[in-house]
């Protein structure tokens, strides 16, 4: 049987030394993601996403900017059970600081953001929050 799973997240992003950095969860394995989490019952995808996001960066104050759009994939671990996972991802704007080295928030330079990502929607997510930025605001 196949489960559909329900996760919201989103990308946060700064400029340092002229270089547009995204705030991502690295892991053991050396894969990244976007900090998300699975959607709550009663909560709606916007809420997910602030707490997610609060919950795995520590960034307090968020604020959602932007959809930038959704991520649908399905579970090629075989020591699991089949799901089919959507993720919905926001632009988000924090006034405070993530927690640096705490459940494996950093910075990464964008260009090495988007050579890691695994999913091609992951990559076409960076490419709508690189045009949005873009278009509309300066990141923190």
């Amino acid at each position: 049987m196949n489960t559909t799973l329900t996760s919201a997240g989103g990308v946060i992003s700064r400029i340092q030394n002229g270089v547009l950095e995204l705030l991502v969860l690295e892991y053991p394995n050396g894969r990244i993601a976007f900090p998300k989490g699975r959607q709550d019952p009663g909560e709606t995808l916007e809420e997910t996403a602030l707490r997610e996001v609060e919950e795995e960066t520590g960034c307090k104050s968020l604020s959602i900017q932007k959809k930038l759009g959704d991520v649908t994939y399905v579970s090629e671990n075989p020591a699991q059970a089949m799901y089919t996972k959507t993720m919905h991802i926001f632009a988000m704007r924090a006034l405070s600081r993530p927690k640096i080295g705490e459940d494996k928030a950093i910075w990464l330079p964008f260009a090495h953001a988007k050579e890691r990502m695994v999913l091609p929607g992951e990559r076409a997510i960076l490419k709508e929050h690189a045009d949005f930025l873009r278009q509309n605001v300066s990141p923190l």
